[in-house]
């Protein structure tokens, strides 16, 4: 399928809600939930065999969750010179707090994204929000997450090549930057052996992307290669001009053997996490393609997810027990529905207990989204659906506090406390809250080595806010002007059984998730998306000019986007109008699979309902977004097509009409 990107999980983005900035306090001494806290002298954590064990060489299961923001506030937002608003997004991650009740649902690990350009401050991101600052405060965090008894995995997260910024995930590593990335961080953490080394978060490979067309993905994968394009998401460029979602740029990839190199060079011997491709959800090459590390310490990883295309145990079967009867296997990021009954997670966890892997589920950022997000406060509320279900699940596990050389003492003293960095700065302009979470979307092709078609699940997940955007405010729905001429198409679903696809629509995408649903908003019954990437299309091929209208509710997640087609041929041939990342809207025609964006403009806009209009009139495409006329684009390249949606986000739609023009 293709829209305006280059196809990217919906988990792929992770975000925030607009929290206010908490101040930087002193770390309290104390004791948590029920057991003492330990330094990081104390945790330890390495690899014997195919299994984990702590500093007595006691086996060990580590089950925890990711904790989302400092990968993207230090970096998103601003132009060259002075880009991101945050280090922690606002979140109380410098207090000890926070930790302690994610150790109260007897969680052992916390996965910390991390951003390769604040880290090594470069491609203009704030002094405050970079080099120095930023390394204090992922410091901060992971001496807390140490002192509440539970190991800290770093991970590389987001990237760019050459002076673009880091605002979204890329299919890999950079060559320009991510090899000194990993050369600092291990260099800054050697002496921490409660730590593990997360290469880098979903790699993820195209065709189209190679240089060389006939490069294996696999091997790319391990020792790097030449790649032709890269995710900008809509950025501010180096020269000052807004990109488009992708960028083509030609640029070298880092292989995850190079990057392990490097943090062994380092004088770092803590485990290194290697995830597969396809977002992390494949591993099908992961065995005959293994890196080497000298110390003996890799552990291979995962990203599972329902309606991904090895979510389930016949796959898991297949692929990842395979290579955990090997190597340790740590499954980074699973999810579920915050809301009951549970799907995926039922079937998942016992699964992976029964084979000794270890997991962490996205997110614990007290998100307000359906997907994907575990609590509902910083202090450990879990939502009705994934949190509590994952709670009571690990609550009924054996409690396994990670021990060094010998067993922690039965009065543990209190640790100095770790001074934390200043507060950061609130941004000048209050951020539209905007979830993400990571039930990351798939493409609808990820070229494997078997060229084997995949769905996007990103993912993500989370758009998070700009915070020198301010959003205009929508006028109300129903300000579109009135369309005038033949009624060619109407469809409001009311006739469609709710979980069917409504007839008259075909879909395109595995596990595509478009069904009608039963909503609760006043336009009744709409045609939802809650699954991976996928086009969908209705009407007639022969249709030339003509006016859609259609009401959108978007997802507003950062670098993700909904797309409605007009003149579509196919998948790989139309015009499509995108909403993106929550902050700008775009027109664009895709050519035999080839997108070109034709105009783009910033928008702020939220996750609400809004009154989309696009006249179709000979070469001229006029769009009108919630009453006002936003963008006239002239290309003559499609004369004739039908009606569509592309997809990669829970969006839905409703009163689709089309008149002749």
């Amino acid at each position: 399928m293709a829209a305006l990107r280059g196809s990217i999980r919906r988990s792929v983005w992770k975000r925030l809600l607009g929290f206010a900035v908490v101040a930087a306090v002193a770390v309290p001494a104390s004791v948590v939930a029920g057991f003492h806290l330990a330094s990081a002298a104390t945790l330890q954590i390495h690899v014997s065999g195919n299994q984990l064990v702590d500093g007595a060489g006691s086996p060990v299961t580590l089950h925890g969750a990711d904790l989302s923001g400092t990968e993207f506030a230090c970096d998103q937002g601003g132009g060259p010179t002075d880009r991101g608003w945050s280090i922690y997004g606002g979140q109380p991650l410098d207090q000890l707090s926070t930790y302690q009740a994610m150790a109260a649902w007897n969680i052992n690990v916390v996965r910390v994204p991390l951003n390769e350009d604040c880290w090594l401050n470069i491609n203009g991101v704030n002094p405050a929000y970079a080099g120095a600052a930023y390394q204090q405060a992922i410091e901060t965090e992971v001496s807390l997450i140490n002192q509440a008894g539970m190991v800290a995995i770093l991970d590389l997260h987001w990237t760019s090549p050459g002076a673009y910024a880091a605002v979204a995930q890329q299919p890999l590593p950079d060559a320009d930057h991510s090899v000194a990335f990993w050369q600092s961080v291990a260099t800054t953490f050697q002496p921490n052996p409660a730590v593990i080394y997360d290469l880098f978060n979903e790699p993820f490979l195209y065709g189209n992307y190679f240089t060389n067309p006939n490069q294996d993905a696999w091997q790319c994968w391990l020792d790097g290669c030449s790649l032709n394009q890269f995710i900008s998401a809509g950025q501010i460029g180096p020269d000052g001009s807004t990109t488009g979602y992708t960028t083509t740029y030609t640029w070298n990839t880092a292989g995850v053997q190079t990057l392990i190199d490097t943090i062994r060079a380092a004088g770092a011997s803590q485990p290194i996490l290697v995830n597969g491709l396809d977002w992390a959800n494949d591993d099908s090459g992961w065995l005959a393609n293994a890196p080497v590390d000298p110390d003996g310490q890799l552990i291979a990883g995962a990203h599972d997810y329902p309606g991904e295309s090895c979510a389930t145990t016949s796959c898991w079967d297949s692929q990842q027990a395979p290579i955990s009867a090997i190597y340790p296997f740590l499954v980074g990021e699973i999810g579920d529905s915050t809301s009951a009954p549970v799907t995926f997670l039922p079937t998942f966890l016992p699964y992976a207990t029964s084979h000794g892997w270890s997991y962490l589920a996205w997110t614990w950022n007290p998100w307000g989204y359906t997907d994907d997000v575990l609590v509902t406060d910083w202090s450990g509320t879990p939502n009705a659906g994934e949190g509590a279900y994952y709670q009571q699940y690990l609550l009924s596990l054996p409690s396994s506090p990670l021990t060094g050389e010998s067993p922690p003492p039965a009065a543990a003293a209190a640790p100095t406390a770790t001074p934390t960095p200043t507060a950061t700065p609130t941004p000048t302009a209050t951020p539209t809250p905007k979830p993400k979470p990571t039930a990351t979307p798939k493409p609808t092709a990820t070229p494997k080595p078997t060229a084997t078609p995949k769905p996007t699940a990103t993912p993500k997940p989370v758009a998070a806010p700009k915070p020198t955007a301010t959003p205009t405010p929508s006028p109300a729905l129903g300000t579109s002007p009135a369309v005038s001429g033949t009624l060619l198409y109407t469809d409001s679903f009311a006739s469609d059984a709710a979980g069917s696809v409504p007839a008259g629509w075909a879909v395109q995408g595995a596990n595509a998730g478009l069904t009608v649903t039963a909503s609760g908003s006043s336009y009744g019954h709409v045609y939802t998306h809650d699954g991976w990437t996928a086009t969908t299309s209705a009407g007639n091929s022969t249709w030339a000019n003509y006016t859609l209208s259609v009401k959108v509710q978007p997802s507003a997640w950062a670098s993700e986007e909904d797309c409605v087609a007009v003149r579509y041929v196919d998948g790989n041939d139309h015009y499509a109008f995108c909403f993106v990342g929550g902050s700008w809207v775009g027109f664009g025609k895709i050519v035999n699979g080839t997108v070109t964006v034709l105009d783009q403009v910033p928008l702020a806009y939220t996750s609400t309902w809004h009154a989309l209009s696009i006249v179709a009139d000979g070469s001229t495409f006029t769009v009108t977004l919630d009453g006002a006329s936003i963008m006239t684009v002239t290309d003559g390249t499609f004369s004739h097509g039908a009606i569509g949606f592309d997809v990669n986000a829970p969006v839905s739609f409703a009163d689709v009409t089309v008149n002749a023009s």
